[in-house]
């Protein structure tokens, strides 16, 4: 549908528009006027009867005294010219007159308000119980002429503006007219490139519904497809291990069963935190390290995760200035970078981690560089995308450099890549420098002595395997446990037995209250109870802050560390 105004403006019509505006202005200026000319002649008749009435009696008695104090009353009033009182014989007994009014009327003769030149006069009879005694004069000044126009004055420039626009419409009724004609072909050629365009983008829209589809596809079998191959060969150590421990009872032999086992724990909760960690799960908890330090002690765990013809190069300046970072972000995103660097090297070769002030000097950044095969650039850009990844399928998650991207940009740097095919990659990661110093490592306090007995743990867990593993270690600790598969059900064992020296909750669990609401309502009705709580899942909203959280996977010694931290707190508080 074509645009059309719904109204046109030309000559004619501007001209009669005016007239009509300026005939309605002089119209509403006439009957305001007449309307306040009617006012004034109403209070006139009212000030004159009110004159009348207060002088009965001074007429009646022939009181000049009291009937002149009548007459001067209305002196107060600037509009009032003269005031006369007469008795009955039509004698002036009083009056009233600013200089160089008239002369009043000698002799006086009822008659109504009205105007006489510039002033309003009238003469009304005094008269009680129907007897007429006399007669009073009233003379009032009407209101100045240029008074009278200066009232009108907003009224005759709206009217006036009104008109002047009007005029300015009808001037402007020409180029309106080329104008509309225009833009009324403007918009016939638009809604031809409209049309021509709404079937290129419903095209287009389509052709992007499939590749995001395909793409979609193609996340989730990469996604799944990685994680169940690593998880699979991960729980193929462990459940072969299983089997060989009961085959084998060479002590060195079970011993490096045992350590391969743990060692695939280990790489299990590794994996575990990269995914919450690209899920932004994970909180960064920011502090001010040596990247120095900190790289360089995990010399012995990058080795262990390198192939023996791969040689690592570690070479980072003790001088550098600290960052602030996640330190076990920091770590793991290294380790992703040195496993996407092994695998990127199938006959070998050298990956070389170093580090160096960055271009504007307000940031370290660490780089690690491969003698791979490098990366083609038409999949260069697409490198940190969520599940992307050049491996086979079932080879990988398309996690790892996700997460070392979204790692930088949480700790407030970046993460770019250079690359060349033949020449291998270098991955870089600028941390923003800590305005912070690194404080100088303190002795450890001399713990609170605690008194090393055997303690009743109350452990909250609804998994029945895990509730069992967990007991298990209390008990090798020397605890006594007593399980419940739910907040309700712990507080009703308090509530049995008050003998517990600890709650070991876990926080995730089905029902009404998780571990953390139960550590609150404890708070309230076992104030010196201590609690601590543990959790698989790391998350912002899973985690209290002033509460002590054991993370899973953990080992016996974990335990017993954070029991110790726990019953130590309490015994200093």
């Amino acid at each position: 549908m074509k645009w059309r105004p719904r109204f046109r403006f030309d000559r004619d019509f501007a001209f009669i528009g005016a007239l009509i505006v300026l005939a309605l202005g002089l119209v509403i200026g006439v009957i305001n006027e007449s309307a306040v000319s009617d006012r004034k002649l109403r209070e006139l008749d009212t000030e004159a009867k009110i004159l009348a009435q207060s002088v009965v009696a001074s007429v009646m008695f022939s009181d000049q005294v009291a009937a002149r104090e009548s007459a001067l009353a209305f002196s107060q009033n600037p509009e009032v010219d003269a005031v006369g009182v007469y008795e009955q014989g039509g004698a002036l007994i009083a009056s009233f007159s600013r200089e160089g009014a008239e002369a009043l009327p000698p002799r006086p003769t009822a008659r109504a308000s009205a105007y006489r030149g510039g002033f309003l006069e009238t003469i009304r009879t005094v008269e009680r119980d129907g007897q007429t005694y006399g007669h009073v004069y009233l003379r009032l000044r009407r209101e100045p002429l240029l008074a009278r126009l200066g009232r009108y004055t907003p009224l005759a420039l709206l009217v006036l503006m009104t008109a002047l626009v009007l005029a300015v419409a009808g001037a402007a009724q020409g180029a309106l007219k080329r104008a509309y004609a225009q833009l009324e072909q403007k918009a016939a050629d638009l809604e031809a490139a409209n049309s021509s365009l709404k079937g290129e983008i419903d095209q287009r829209k389509s052709a992007e519904e499939a590749l995001v589809q395909s793409r979609k596809m193609e996340a989730i079998g990469q996604l799944t497809g990685g994680v169940a191959h690593d998880f699979n060969n991960l729980l193929m150590v462990v459940s072969g291990g299983l089997r060989m421990l009961t085959r084998h009872d060479d002590p060195e032999r079970r011993r490096n069963i045992m350590e391969a086992m743990q060692q695939a724990v280990e790489r299990g909760a590794g994996l575990t935190r990269q995914l919450l960690s690209f899920a932004r799960r994970q909180p960064v908890e920011l502090q001010t390290i040596s990247v120095a330090a900190r790289i360089n002690g995990m010399r012995s765990l990058l080795e262990r995760s390198l192939r023996a013809d791969i040689l690592l190069d570690i070479n980072i300046p003790e001088d550098l200035p600290p960052v602030s970072t996640d330190p076990g972000q920091l770590e793991l995103a290294v380790l992703n970078l040195c496993v996407n660097a092994r695998d990127a090297m199938q006959k070998g070769g050298v990956i070389t981690i170093s580090a160096r002030l960055g271009s504007r000097l307000r940031t370290v950044e660490v780089l690690v560089r491969d003698t791979g095969a490098g990366i083609p650039p038409e999949i260069l850009s697409r490198i940190f995308e969520p599940y992307f990844t050049t491996k086979p399928l079932g080879q990988g998650t398309g996690l790892g450099l996700s997460q070392v991207y979204g790692f930088a940009q949480q700790s407030g740097g970046e993460a770019r890549i250079e690359s060349q095919v033949g020449f291998g990659t270098t991955v870089i990661l600028s941390l923003p420098i800590s305005s912070e110093q690194l404080s100088a490592p303190s002795p450890n306090p001399l713990p609170v002595a605690i008194e090393d007995r055997s303690r009743h743990v109350l452990v909250v867990e609804d998994d029945d395997q895990v509730a069992s593993t967990v007991c298990s270690m209390f008990e090798d600790l020397g605890h006594q446990t007593t399980r419940a598969s739910s907040a309700e059900e712990a507080l009703s064992a308090l509530q049995r037995n008050h003998a517990f020296d600890l709650v070991f909750s876990d926080i995730v669990m089905p029902g009404g209250q998780n571990g953390i609401e139960l550590a609150r309502e404890l708070e309230r009705i076992a104030p010196n109870l201590p609690v601590l709580l543990t959790t698989g899942y790391s998350g912002h909203e899973d985690v209290d802050p002033g509460r002590p959280v054991l993370r899973k996977p953990y080992e016996i010694g974990d335990l017993r560390e954070a029991l110790f931290k726990v019953l130590n707190r309490r015994a200093a508080a």
